[in-house]
């Protein structure tokens, strides 16, 4: 159970750098 929460937590940290990586490629090319 406490090994799905960790799953999540990386899963969302992950996610988040994509969105903040795709966010900055966006802002630069504008």
């Amino acid at each position: 159970m406490h090994h799905q929460k960790f799953v999540t937590s990386m899963r969302a940290c992950h996610l988040h750098k994509i969105t903040k990586s795709v966010q900055n490629i966006a802002f630069s090319s504008t």
